[in-house]
């Protein structure tokens, strides 16, 4: 194998291997084993980054000979290591669910812990939920019972600085649904939850207990009026002083039957929502709203193969408030959002198909909140065989947002008012790929060439932040990738060919594998 940079060329020798064990694949206790050390010299996988990666995987699962019950476990050991930096995720899961008459089980347990990644990043993750739900017979009831756990130490590079995050949350609840009248579209439902969670980071350490309740109820006068109430009832203790809080809400809804303009769709909805809630600090809020949604679409049919739709909607909402007490204010404002979309579909020929769409969505909100937002979303796709045996596949995405602030007032009619700038960048984002697969070229059989390029503007280090033993914990950038692959009865040839660039650094490597099948296919 060799590799080339911007600056010079190095050549160097990397090994790699994998072993794939499955007992019993279609029994009711089927098991699998995976073990595999590879270097980024040798390997698909390059990303600039020279690395060795070794896995161990273990798997069961078991059901019964008859029932729903079943059991799963996995085990995974994932070390990445480069000159600077060893990282070790090893990671555990168990799952257990059942399904019996007017009843449904399931629970879940995860544990994953990550060490030595870039600049001492670590991370300690531990889960684990249970759920119930009863159903009545007569379809009458349903009580659905929940618990979760969650005990979570992260340590993430911030300014250079190793910033350790430790948490835990506890959190647990039932609700119960009841349809008191068959010939009646009312549903009453209500329900406690009780929460308690504990964070510390950087020697300071917030404590919270929560309690809460509620009762809703929701009646369908039509297909197009409806009107929902409830209750609620909230106490939460943090730092040692609780605060109790009683609210009532009500609100109501309206949407238009969809009117037709020739070829045009135009739909409308109206709602309006009431609140007001009573604490014993001494707090009294009163709020409502109300808002106004509408919205325009059409598809126009060039011909059988070509079809273009087009949308357009807008909302607004009104908002008004008082609270008073100790801290007592008024807060009013008014919300106003378009948003516009293009969907293209074309039949390119009888073996490709593509598309493209955009979506162009703007907010601006008044008064109490002021913010102005945009977001811009597109993306595009081709399919095509292009031969009995020759394929290929295009597909890419471009996603900007801009949040623009000011300390000027915000106006619907110019945006952003007054002489004041925004100093906020767009943020833009985006990735794609491309593949072309090849079968018998030249008219050789067994023999495959594929061909992909994938690119990506940004990822996250989800072996700390997830567990996720598949993950890398560097920024990826683009890579290209050739193989051809030639199968002589159980024996399979690949040779492979990547050149990778990630910050600026490109690697090329060249390297070869056999493998071989053994047992039944």
């Amino acid at each position: 194998t060799s590799s080339t940079s911007e600056e010079n060329s190095t050549r160097g020798t990397g090994a790699s291997f994998g072993l794939n064990l499955s007992l019993f694949p279609l029994s009711r206790f089927p098991m699998q084993a995976t073990v595999s050390h590879n270097d980024s010299r040798a390997t698909s996988n390059n990303t600039g980054t020279q690395h060795t990666a070794s896995r161990l995987g273990l798997s069961q699962s078991w059901r019964p000979e008859a029932g729903n019950e079943s059991v799963s476990g996995a085990f995974d050991h994932s070390v990445l290591s480069t000159k600077e930096f060893s990282s070790v995720v090893s990671a555990v899961r168990a799952s257990y669910s059942n399904l019996i008459p007017d009843h449904n089980y399931s629970a879940n347990v995860s544990f994953s812990n990550n060490r030595g990644d870039i600049g001492g990043q670590h991370s300690s993750l531990l889960s684990a939920s249970g759920s119930h739900v009863w159903r009545d017979p007569d379809e009458e009831y349903t009580v659905a019972s929940f618990a979760s756990l969650s005990s979570n130490e992260v340590g993430l590079l911030r300014a250079q600085t190793l910033d350790t995050l430790r948490s835990q949350f506890v959190q647990a609840g039932t609700s119960v649904t009841w349809l008191p009248f068959e010939d009646l579209p009312v549903t009453v439902n209500g329900g406690v939850n009780i929460i308690g969670s504990n964070t510390a980071n950087d020697g300071d350490t917030v404590q919270v207990l929560g309690f809460s309740g509620f009762a809703n109820s929701s009646y369908m006068f039509s297909q197009n009026l409806s009107a929902s109430g409830g209750v609620n009832v909230q106490h939460q203790r943090a730092t040692g002083q609780g605060v109790t809080s009683i609210g009532a809400m009500g609100s109501a809804s309206y949407s238009g039957d969809p009117i037709s303009f020739g070829e045009f769709a135009y739909s409308w909805g109206v709602g309006l929502g009431l609140g007001n809630q009573v604490t014993t600090s001494g707090l009294q809020s009163v709020n409502l709203s109300s808002n106004l949604q509408h919205a325009l679409s059409r598809t126009f049919i060039a011909s059988a193969d070509r079809t273009l739709a087009v949308s357009a909607s807008q909302s607004v909402s009104v908002f008004g408030g008082r609270t008073t007490g100790e801290g007592a204010i008024n807060a009013s404002g008014t919300s106003l959002s378009h948003s516009v979309g293009v969907n293209w579909m074309e039949r390119v020929s009888d073996a490709a198909t593509g598309g493209a769409s955009a979506m162009l969505f703007d907010s601006v909100s008044n008064g109490a909140t002021q913010s102005h937002f945009r977001n811009l979303s597109l993306q595009g796709s081709l399919q095509s065989q292009l031969s009995r045996h020759s394929s290929i596949g295009v597909n890419l995405s471009l996603n900007g947002s801009q949040q623009f602030g000011t300390a000027n007032n915000i106006g619907f009619g110019s945006g952003i008012s007054g002489s004041g700038k925004s100093n906020d960048e767009p943020i833009w984002s985006g990735g794609g790929g491309a593949n072309y697969s090849h079968r018998n070229p030249f008219g050789i059989s067994n023999l495959v060439y594929t061909a992909s390029i994938q690119m990506n503007s940004f990822q996250a280090n989800q072996r700390v932040l997830t567990g996720d033993p598949n993950a890398l914990s560097w920024q990826t950038g683009s890579a290209f990738q050739q193989s051809v692959d030639y199968r002589i009865g159980r024996l399979n040839f690949r040779g492979t060919n990547t050149i990778n660039e990630t910050d600026g650094k490109k690697n090329v490597s060249i390297f070869g594998t056999v493998s071989r099948i053994f047992g039944g296919y």
